[in-house]
């Protein structure tokens, strides 16, 4: 997971250990790339807003140096262009914040066995990290 902000990396770095997933989150592009050559992760959980570099032009790096990863994107914006672009490198959904929690285990689910999310997946409705346990 790559996630600048360190309240929601650590919320949803939480949600999905507590879901049974092995969770490497990092803050920045640059850990990030380093973390998929060392580590190929079965799923690249991405924001699209992150210091210095958004999280599309990190993906299309990591695929030019030739990274397989599936990915999803998180996103706070309402941007045609972005879900356009994300489309376009293959991005396997694009998850609008807030999130709820069963939406994102959902979509992870979906996005593990390669398939693509139905258009307008996500529901703005993030859980509350007292809602975990």
């Amino acid at each position: 997971m790559i996630d600048d902000d360190t309240s929601t990396r650590a919320f949803v770095a939480r949600a999905l250990t507590l879901a049974g997933y092995e969770v490497t989150a990092v803050p920045d592009a640059g850990a990030a790339f380093a973390l998929v050559y060392s580590a190929a992760p079965d799923l690249l959980l991405l924001d699209y807003k992150l210091i210095g570099q958004d999280g599309l032009t990190l993906l299309e790096r990591m695929r030019e140096a030739g990274a397989t990863s599936p990915a999803l994107l998180f996103t706070a914006a309402t941007d045609d262009a972005i879900d356009a672009r994300a489309a376009e490198q293959g991005v396997l959904g694009v998850l609008h914040k807030p999130v709820g929690l069963d939406d994102l285990l959902a979509a992870i689910a979906i996005a593990v066995r390669g398939e693509v999310l139905p258009p307008g997946f996500s529901s703005p409705s993030l859980a509350p990290a007292s809602d975990l346990p």
